[in-house]
């Protein structure tokens, strides 16, 4: 799971599914809005769906479909990940001409760096990390950071000119 991801996964003892359909409702709000439809011996669906709010708890249900009708599953609940509030900050400085930025985001979260939309380093404890570009002259520098090993609740881009 995370701020923006539930991830569903059930068992069927039948063998004459033609698919299933999998619905969401707001905790306890028994309002169910269909989330899709997935073909035969499916069993498990990760809803990353666009509405779905950070700290959020959701119902699922599952119907088993057949030419026969349906046969509803329990409910079953999951809540999202809070999203993180992760804050970035750059400070760009050389040491005998090596181009290097500092940058902070404020606690100890563990963090995977991105340069220039690329990773340069992976779970680095906070909360600051020296990047050492090594090039020397000028150069334009874009950093954020994301949570170890995911790319949701990021952190806003900083951008670092030499």
């Amino acid at each position: 799971m995370s701020a923006s991801q539930v991830n569903l996964a059930w068992t069927h003892s039948g063998s004459n599914e033609d698919g299933f359909r999998i619905e969401r409702s707001l905790f306890e709000a028994d309002s169910w809005s269909e989330v899709t439809t997935l073909g035969v011996n499916a069993s498990s669906y990760s809803d990353t769906d666009n509405a779905l709010q950070p700290g959020t708890a959701y119902d699922y249900r599952v119907a088993a479909i057949n030419g026969s009708g349906e046969a509803m599953s329990n409910t079953d609940s999951g809540t999202t990940l809070t999203a993180a509030t992760l804050t970035l900050t750059a400070s760009g400085y050389k040491v005998k001409g090596r181009q290097h930025v500092t940058l902070g985001w404020g606690d100890a979260s563990a963090v995977d760096v991105y340069r220039d939309g690329n990773l340069e380093s992976s779970d680095v404890t906070g909360p600051s990390f020296d990047d050492n570009i090594g090039s020397k002259g000028g150069g334009s520098y874009e950093h954020y950071v994301c949570p170890t090993g995911s790319t949701v609740s990021c952190s806003n881009t900083t951008t670092t000119i030499f």
